[in-house]
């Protein structure tokens, strides 16, 4: 079996070899980072990458990620693949690859926009407030005589 892998290997051009390497590369990257997100190594206490930049008043959506940057390069290496086996000249390939990577990251970014709009501060609203009725932790005398907790 290792005969007929090296064998299909080197019967490959250059140019379908390195969309191989960047697939295969980059799928085992992707598939080490959902392991370490249900693992728990994606939290921002083992310095997540991403968490650096979140702070930063740059762009809003921050396309350059490392996650970015690892599907972008899975989608470019497997279309790469996948139009030098239907047998598209090396030009459209590159284009086509190039293309698909730009749109996985924009779909993801459009996706992970849309999740920061379900995000919740958790602070109250003093105008949601006005002229209903609460509890308070204090007694509050009544008739503006005093001052008590909400």
């Amino acid at each position: 079996m290792i005969l007929d892998i090296l064998s299909w290997w080197q019967a490959l051009g250059n140019f379908e070899k390195i969309y191989w390497v960047i697939a295969l590369l980059f799928s085992a990257l992707v598939v080490t980072q959902i392991i370490l997100s249900f693992a728990g190594g994606d939290s921002d206490a083992m310095g997540d990458s991403d968490a650096f930049i979140e702070d930063d008043a740059g762009i809003g959506s921050q396309y350059f990620t490392f996650k970015n940057m690892v599907a972008f390069l899975t989608m470019f290496g497997w279309m790469g693949i996948a139009g030098t086996q239907a047998g598209w000249s090396q030009p459209i390939v590159v284009i086509v690859a190039l293309l698909a990577g730009i749109a996985l990251v924009g779909v993801m970014a459009y996706i992970f926009s849309r999740m920061l709009d379900l995000q919740q501060s958790g602070t109250m609203q003093i105008t949601n407030a006005i002229n209903k009725m609460g509890t308070t932790y204090l007694f509050i005398p009544g008739d503006r005589k005093g001052t008590g907790k909400v």
